[in-house]
């Protein structure tokens, strides 16, 4: 068993580093405010069917509250990302990975702590709060990142169809 282990790692070529400037070309990350636009449009478009629905105003701000409660948590979690991020990259690669791992448990962890006590405290910062409003606002904000990969996704499709 260890020869076979031992075998596959003998295996392993390194790249070049025209090889990874190539594979890292060819697989840009998704910028992490593209996810955050995908959640806005979702719930400014929920907020935009409840208007046009002429839904009653504690319902409107129950909504409102409920894309807030998703989007700014969200928000801080990606600035705090993204200056972790570059605190990271000046560490040597073995530390930066673990930091970067650990960055982004904790900024997730903060992010879920602060949408959850924005819903707790709900009922005390809106006047006649509709918990079914508010809720499937949250839901489809929070859901709305899926657009962002769908479009990401088509746009790589996109790219790969007129490079070849």
């Amino acid at each position: 068993m260890q020869k076979e282990i031992d075998d596959e790692e003998e295996q392993i070529v390194p790249l070049t580093a025209k090889q990874a400037q190539a594979l890292r070309a060819k697989h840009q990350p998704m910028p992490l405010w593209i996810p955050l636009l995908a959640q806005s449009a979702v719930a400014t478009l929920a907020m935009l069917v409840g208007l046009l629905m002429r839904l009653p105003a504690n319902v409107l701000t129950s909504m409102l509250y409920g894309a807030l409660s998703c989007l700014i948590p969200a928000v801080l979690c990606t600035a705090g990302y993204l200056r972790m991020t570059a605190r990271i990259s000046k560490l040597p690669q073995k530390t930066a990975s673990s930091a970067g791992c650990l960055t982004i448990f904790v900024w997730e962890g903060i992010k879920i702590f602060l949408s959850t006590l924005m819903l707790l405290v709900a009922p005390r910062c809106v006047d006649r709060l509709s918990w079914l409003a508010m809720l499937v606002v949250f839901i489809i904000a929070v859901k709305g990142y899926w657009l962002a990969f769908i479009f990401d996704h088509i746009r790589r499709r996109r790219n790969s169809a007129t490079v070849v």
